[in-house]
């Protein structure tokens, strides 16, 4: 009988050492959540949120730049006109007759010419003739003009003009009063080196040192 009772006693003994060391591992096994699903596992150092903020994203578009030269060297348009067209007006050190000349805009025949040079017509010497001679250097084409004298001229004076290049006049001599102006057409001073302007005054009040008006040269140019 005894022996009946110490096997109970083994097999209940063995009963409680299974469920006391055996059965907790089953359930910790089943229990734990995963290493990928706990909350408190550290990330992986390469993904961690102060690097990714510190690390400017990769782009492939291109930064901004300064435009690039298109490769068109042709000069500014109102550059290459000043180069190219002068006038007499501004060329006072390309002058070479001595004494001083009126510049700047005058009234022929009712219409304002506003890049010229005139000069007093009248009955001192100095008044009744005048020769204006310019240095061209051989560096122009052509040379424009219109002749006539100032709107407040004598009714009655009258002056001749007569255009010289390198010595030798080109084209007529030019009759004028103030209601009458001369248009020579264009004239030739490729590689010319002087151009001279004369004018007479003819007919009007020829008294000593009288004051009969102006005769002008209206937007005389020259151009290349």
């Amino acid at each position: 009988m005894s022996a009946i009772i110490t096997g109970i006693c083994a097999i209940i003994a063995a009963i409680i050492t299974f469920f006391g060391v055996i059965a907790p591992l089953f359930l910790d096994d089943d229990s734990k959540p995963s290493a990928a699903a706990s909350p408190s596992q550290t990330p992986d150092s390469s993904a961690s949120p102060s690097e990714a903020l510190s690390s400017p994203p990769s782009t492939s578009e291109p930064t901004d730049s300064l435009p690039e030269n298109d490769g068109d060297d042709s000069p500014n348009p109102s550059i290459s006109a000043a180069q190219t067209k002068r006038y007499l007006s501004e060329m006072d050190d390309d002058r070479i007759s001595h004494g001083s000349l009126p510049e700047g805009s005058v009234n022929l025949a009712g219409e304002n010419y506003t890049n010229s040079i005139y000069t007093r017509i009248g009955g001192c010497e100095r008044d009744r003739e005048r020769s204006i001679t310019y240095a061209l250097k051989g560096e122009w084409r052509e040379f424009n003009t219109t002749l006539g004298l100032t709107s407040d001229t004598d009714q009655d004076a009258v002056v001749y003009f007569r255009i010289y290049v390198d010595g030798t006049q080109v084209g007529e001599q030019y009759r004028t009063n103030k209601f009458k102006v001369a248009e020579p057409d264009p004239i030739d001073v490729s590689g010319a080196i002087e151009l001279t302007l004369n004018m007479v005054f003819a007919e009007g009040d020829m008294g000593l040192c009288s004051n009969a008006g102006y005769a002008a040269w209206g937007n005389a140019e020259l151009s290349k």
